[in-house]
């Protein structure tokens, strides 16, 4: 346990209220467990109990002030549910971590209207619902963080993700606008755009593909850096964007995609 913490001095979030949403598997976990590391206390957020459960006990290995609760973060109950669980646990949300979402990839015309709306209802909407809800909380605690997860997939086409593209575009210019508005009440709002990262979502897809090697070496190639993603990468920008060291940062994207989009 005590090898999972770092040093004192990195000790960023002590005292840190974090709410992390879709945090039971992938970026989520992986940022979750660093706050923890930090210092912080942190809510994740997943729709299904039993994996929460699995991360919940994983995450207390590295500290005990973590707590799940089963919530869809696109349904305006579960999202002021989980906003109010975690007043209750820890007091308040100082760092707000927008990162349930869903991926489709499928040709506009085979694409239903209902997997649209599904699609942007869990990457975008939620987004929408849940800085909805903290926003009063942070106003009353002197400010505090949001960050949300956009994607390459905003900048760059690739075939088949019109939905999915189509709702980090619109990450994208809901952080510029939420940014502007919270900025007078100390409120910074920021996104991160992963490239491709090996996480459990992924291994799914890879799963799918007629030839999963073949898919594999030819997603690899689109990282000029040489390998994919780690959910370990995105958690480090994650916190350097809820940390003090990025104070005069706000409306911005940071690209964490081994030059996905530099190419």
């Amino acid at each position: 346990m005590a090898a999972d913490r770092p040093p004192a001095y990195r000790m960023r979030f002590a005292g840190k209220s974090v709410l992390v949403t879709g945090g039971t598997a992938g970026i989520g976990r992986a940022t979750a467990r660093a706050f923890l590391a930090e210092g912080a206390k942190v809510v994740v957020t997943g729709r299904n109990a039993g994996p929460g459960r699995t991360a919940e006990r994983a995450l207390r290995e590295v500290s005990p002030h973590v707590r799940y609760v089963r919530a869809d973060m696109s349904e305006s109950p579960d999202v002021r549910g989980a906003v109010a669980a975690t007043v209750r646990a820890f007091g308040g949300v100082d760092v707000l971590f927008n990162n349930a979402g869903v991926y489709l990839q499928k040709p506009v015309e085979e694409t239903t209207e209902r997997e649209w709306d599904e699609v942007l209802a869990a990457n975008l909407t939620g987004y929408f619902l849940t800085a909805k809800a903290v926003i009063p909380i942070m106003r009353r605690r002197g400010g505090g963080v949001i960050i949300n997860v956009a994607s390459v997939s905003a900048k760059a086409a690739v075939a088949g993700e019109s939905a999915y593209a189509a709702s980090k575009g619109g990450v994208l210019a809901f952080t510029r606008v939420l940014a502007a508005e919270l900025a007078p009440h100390r409120i910074r709002v920021n996104s991160v755009s992963p490239g491709v990262v090996r996480t459990e979502m992924y291994d799914a897809w890879l799963r799918g593909q007629r030839r999963p090697r073949a898919a594999e070496r030819e997603e690899v190639a689109r990282h000029p850096i040489g390998r994919l993603g780690t959910p370990e990468d995105v958690a480090r920008a994650v916190l350097y964007l809820a940390s003090d060291e990025s104070a005069f940062l706000t409306g911005t994207d940071l690209a964490v995609d081994g030059g996905y989009l530099a190419v």
